[in-house]
């Protein structure tokens, strides 16, 4: 579907405030919107508008590796911060993906460098809860901690 198709199913009011991107959730694709979108979000680092499109007002944030749980806009903004701030530069590719009914699932394998460090290559998977109008109301990633302790471990040294 083309963007143009995607803007003429949304009422002009649901760019209100908005990224333009917001409509393209409301299509039936939203684990494809969420790859897009997170891909927006690793080249230009604009948390602000990635949280504003993509996630509810009141949604949930989980990284199980380290029992961070985090809530609500403010918490979105910290985890998505938390996530950039680990890398100088990060790029993930989608190798599958899976939207049916209030459920997307993501798997992914990103590659870049880690901040201050040496090249870090993981994978994982990533679990999107969707509420009625299309914006992720839960998340949660499962990755390859290993690479990621690794390559910390390499930059010490």
């Amino acid at each position: 579907m083309t963007e143009a198709g995607s803007r003429e199913r949304c009422s002009p009011a649901a760019f209100v405030g908005l990224g333009s991107g917001y409509c393209r959730f409301m299509t039936s694709d939203r684990a494809q919107a969420f790859a897009d979108a997170l891909n927006s979000l690793e080249s230009d680092g604009d948390v602000d508008g990635f949280v504003d499109e993509v996630f509810s007002s009141d949604a949930e944030l989980l990284r199980p590796e380290t029992e961070q749980q985090l809530s609500g806009r403010s918490g979105a903004v910290e985890f998505w911060s938390q996530y950039l701030a680990q890398f100088d530069e990060i790029r993930s590719t989608f190798s599958r993906l899976v939207d049916s009914g209030e459920l997307g699932v993501l798997e992914w394998s990103s590659t870049g460098r880690l901040a201050g460090a040496g090249a870090i290559e993981y994978r994982g998977v990533s679990v999107l809860d969707f509420d009625d109008s299309g914006r992720v109301r839960r998340f949660s990633a499962y990755f390859d901690t290993h690479a990621m302790h690794q390559s910390a471990v390499s930059r010490s040294a």
